[in-house]
């Protein structure tokens, strides 16, 4: 008889593996109380993660709604606009190898508000950027500089990483205690097996 077939004791034996892997040791008059608390934290650790799935997409899907909330707010807030240097920023300066050090600063310059009046003030420009030159910038309604919009890709992604990465580390969490819990297991499982033993160990000994 194959083994494949459902009626031979190795594919019983698979099936009550298979069973006992999630419902423990239920029914088995053998079992320890460390089993049977091995079983229960087991299934609990699986039950609470897949609990907290739901869960965790709510969250992501709160934080991503907000967050396209405040981008759609910015996007209608601020305009972009190009400002013109009135004076020159910082020289670059060299490492000791010579390469350039390409940084930002505050420069002098002028650009001109959504209402067409002009407006002065400092903009951020990168080292050796000369007067006269351009800068792409970003203002609000008052024409005052202002940083680039939120994108809605990244509040998307904001909500995908918060919910996702908050159920994977609830997952590697309950992954963490249920092993540290099944070490506590096994060590009361050792003393047990030597409690036993040192009982019946006389009696076999005199029955040889």
């Amino acid at each position: 008889m194959r083994i494949n077939d459902p009626g031979h004791p190795g594919a019983r034996t698979r099936k009550i593996s298979r069973r006992s892997w999630l419902a423990g040791v239920a029914g088995n008059s053998l079992a320890r109380p460390a089993d049977r608390s091995h079983a229960r934290l087991r299934m609990g650790c699986i039950v609470v993660w897949i609990v907290a799935l739901p869960i965790a997409a709510i969250l992501g899907l709160l934080i991503a709604g907000d967050g396209l909330h405040t981008a759609a707010e910015q996007a209608r807030d601020r305009t972009p606009t190009t400002a013109v240097l009135v004076a020159d920023a910082p020289k670059v300066t060299l490492t000791a190898n010579g390469t350039p050090v390409i940084a930002s600063s505050d420069v002098a310059a002028r650009w001109r508000a959504v209402d067409g009046s002009a407006r002065t003030g400092v903009v951020s420009a990168n080292t050796g950027a000369a007067a006269g030159s351009t800068v792409a910038i970003w203002i609000n309604q008052a024409g005052q500089p202002v940083d680039q919009p939120e994108s809605s890709g990244a509040a998307v992604g904001m909500g995908l990483a918060v919910g996702g990465g908050s159920w994977l580390a609830l997952g590697a969490l309950l992954l963490l205690t249920l092993r540290l819990s099944v070490r506590a297991l096994d060590r009361r499982r050792r003393a047990d097996w030597e409690r036993d033993w040192e009982r019946v160990a006389p009696i076999w000994l005199r029955q040889e």
